[in-house]
């Protein structure tokens, strides 16, 4: 029994890694990306391929470009053999950045296809293959909030309320 539970605990780690990442993104924290990588792992966007420590600085760079970004982690297929795993997360991420006639969004959904490698008891991506499905831009069309109404703001950085909020639980 201690053989399967071990396993389902492995596949636990394994899904929470893209979950732990899709986060990082959207706080732009280059620390917990590069968390989710072994110190070797390789990421491939086929825009751009590298070793973690050149993706950090891109894909930072590339984050910029938008207002605000959420990243959604849900279906998720693992396969362990022995130390090594593979793990297919669909993703939908949203974007918002400026337009030549105003704010736009941009929606893209695919999949993250991580190689992962449990090395001294952790386990961390090795290679991830980022796969498009779809995407989608139009005009945003915020929903106006109510006079009166404080509403937490997310930022993307380290002054997000989620920062404030997880310190107290230290």
């Amino acid at each position: 029994m201690s053989g399967e539970n071990s396993k389902a605990e492995d596949i636990v780690t394994i899904e929470a890694i893209p979950h732990a990442f899709a986060r990082a993104l959207d706080r732009r924290d280059a620390d917990a990306i590069r968390a989710c990588f072994h110190p070797d792992g390789i990421d491939d966007h086929g825009m751009f391929k590298g070793t973690v420590d050149e993706f950090v600085p891109w894909v930072l760079n590339e984050l910029a470009r938008y207002e605000r970004t959420q990243h959604m982690i849900n279906t998720q297929t693992v396969k362990i053999n022995g130390t090594k795993a593979g793990c297919e997360s669909y993703f939908y991420s949203h974007h918002v950045l400026a337009g030549p006639e105003g704010p736009l969004q941009m929606r893209v959904s695919g999949r993250y296809l991580d190689t992962m490698e449990k090395r001294d008891g952790v386990w961390r991506i090795t290679l991830r293959n980022f796969v498009v499905d779809w995407t989608d831009m139009s005009p945003l069309q915020e929903v106006p909030s109510e006079d009166g109404v404080t509403i937490w703001q997310g930022r993307a950085d380290a002054e997000d309320p989620s920062y404030a909020f997880f310190a107290k639980f230290e």
